[in-house]
């Protein structure tokens, strides 16, 4: 992997460098949303082909229900090819100072201080594979974690067990109380 992106200091020893998995995992809210984007992508198809109420704004009223129909094709699809393309070009390093989240499509980079991380939670969803949250975690009704409101998350990390003791003996290593 190319490291450009990470601007270590002189001090900064890289511990482990990676990428989540390309995997996709339906979140509850999932659902509710794809049948509900199937029914409202072809209401707007039939009703941009079959005229009706549209009709009576002339081409206003088609190009507002062309808005509709693409808004639902991305509630449908597009939303996760959003996501499979975001953790594609993700990777996460751990060095001895903090994690660099870092984005190479979106040329967006995060970083975590061990001295900021306040709380892990982790969460397995198959076999070993799992995600790790940093800060702020708020548990839902059924005992999982929200994932909206996460600012720090490793994603998709495989033997994510390891991967939080490695950051809670990093903190600990540097006398970080957690």
């Amino acid at each position: 992997m190319k490291n450009d992106f990470l601007n270590l200091k002189s001090d900064e020893i890289i511990i482990k460098q990676f990428r989540p998995l390309r995997r996709l995992r339906l979140k509850n809210n999932e659902w509710i949303k794809i049948p509900f984007s199937i029914i409202w992508s072809i209401g707007c198809f039939f009703m941009f082909w079959g005229g009706g109420f549209f009709d009576s704004f002339g081409y206003f009223g088609y190009a507002l229900m062309f808005y509709f129909f693409l808004a639902g094709l991305y509630i449908l699809l597009g939303r996760f090819i959003l996501k499979l393309m975001e953790l594609n070009f993700s990777e996460y390093v751990i060095t001895n100072k903090r994690i660099i989240f870092y984005n190479r499509l979106f040329k967006r980079s995060k970083e975590l201080f061990y001295e900021d991380i306040t709380q892990i939670a982790a969460k397995e969803y198959s076999q070993g594979i799992g995600y790790l949250f940093f800060d702020d975690v708020v548990k839902t009704i059924q005992g999982g974690v929200d994932f909206k409101e996460q600012k720090y998350i490793l994603e998709n990390v495989k033997d994510y067990k390891e991967m939080e003791q490695l950051i809670l003996d990093l903190k600990e290593k540097y006398d970080i109380p957690i």
